[in-house]
């Protein structure tokens, strides 16, 4: 679903801000502190329930209010609402009610650049499973199920660990088999992920001989079943599963020296931008076509690699919803809408 208008009340420093949003191009101009940045959250908000900037949901309501509010209507006229009112989320969908969160990200399959998406390289293997598993999320229909699946026979081998240790073996054989499964999907998906990436990162002319890999969280030569029999043991002592794929990760790197310890910052964010681009494109490929938000474009790219990421967005069907500060990035952009926010206030700026 493209976002033809939202409407956000009392969302941080918007009190009321509307916008009639173009399926191509959106571009978003303003200072430091106008509300560029929350205009983008209210969206991630509508499609994920959460900030990508903060946990704290309730610090998203703007000062002296009780509740925000988010209205959208989708490129196939649907009706999409969001309340938030302390710690309760509301969200309408056509009227009827929207129970679980995973029907709503599935609705709208969003993805965000940051000036922060280079922690995706930086930090641990939790927040780069979670960009494979959003992935699969959207391609692949049985992973969510499969997913949960696992989850359940992990929580039920760690607690019998801790209680009923001799039942061990009878829990491992269901996390054994879910286990394999999810790592043959994720196998699949890196390995349909992984040219659209070098492609992508080609275009950039900024690093070379990167390998992109799925590692599994145990030593395939041997099956996880096996795996989990040998952990048992020191499994118990520390009360935690310490093989599987939740122990999975993706590796991004140069002759197996991970991407951290190779290349600068700037050289990571034009991988991580690379990497969510063919992300988008898979996406598109399978008929699920997403919406990219890009907060502070201009940041740490130079104007010839804004202008290559401006042409790769402009051949990777998606809505975009762009910021940044100079308006010269309008110049850039030859189709789609344009806004300027200042102290708040959203206004169209014709083209």
């Amino acid at each position: 679903m493209y976002l033809k208008k939202i409407q956000i009340r009392d969302f941080r420093n918007i009190s009321s801000a509307e916008l009639e949003l173009a399926d191509t191009f959106n571009i978003i101009t303003g200072d430091n502190g106008a509300g560029k940045t929350s205009l983008l959250e209210a969206m991630s908000f509508l499609a994920r329930g959460k900030s990508f900037k903060t946990s704290n949901s309730a610090s998203l309501i703007q000062q002296g209010k009780n509740e925000f509010l988010i209205l959208a209507i989708g490129d196939h006229h649907e009706k999409l609402g969001l309340r938030r009112s302390g710690n309760t989320t509301q969200v309408r969908l056509n009227g009827q009610p929207v129970n679980r969160l995973s029907d709503l990200v599935r609705l709208m399959p969003l993805l965000v650049i940051t000036p922060n998406s280079h922690e995706l390289i930086e930090r641990g293997p939790d927040q780069r499973r979670q960009f494979i598993d959003w992935g699969l999320f959207h391609v692949e229909q049985s992973y969510a199920k499969e997913m949960q699946l696992f989850r359940k026979a992990l929580r039920q081998r760690n607690a019998v660990l801790k209680s009923d240790f001799d039942s061990a073996p009878y829990w491992e054989k269901g996390l054994a088999a879910h286990g394999e499964r999810i790592d043959s999907y994720r196998q699949a998906y890196i390995e349909l992920l992984k040219p659209l990436f070098l492609e992508t990162l080609g275009h950039f002319q900024a690093v070379a001989g990167l390998a992109l890999d799925y590692l599994p969280g145990w030593n395939r030569e041997r099956g996880l079943l096996e795996h989990l029999a040998a952990k048992r043991e020191s499994d118990r002592k520390s009360g935690n599963t310490s093989v599987g794929p939740h122990r999975g990760d993706l590796f991004l790197g140069i002759e197996k020296t991970p991407a951290r310890e190779r290349l600068s910052r700037g050289q990571q964010k034009l991988v991580v931008i690379a990497l969510i681009l063919a992300q988008a494109r898979l996406l598109a490929r399978k008929g699920n076509m997403p919406i990219i938000l890009i907060d502070d474009l201009p940041s740490e790219l130079d104007i010839e690699h804004q202008r290559t990421l401006l042409d790769l967005l402009d051949t990777t069907p998606s809505q975009k919803i762009i910021t940044g500060i100079d308006e010269g990035l309008c110049n850039l952009v030859q189709k789609g809408r344009l806004f300027h926010v200042e102290h708040g206030v959203v206004t169209p700026i014709a083209s």
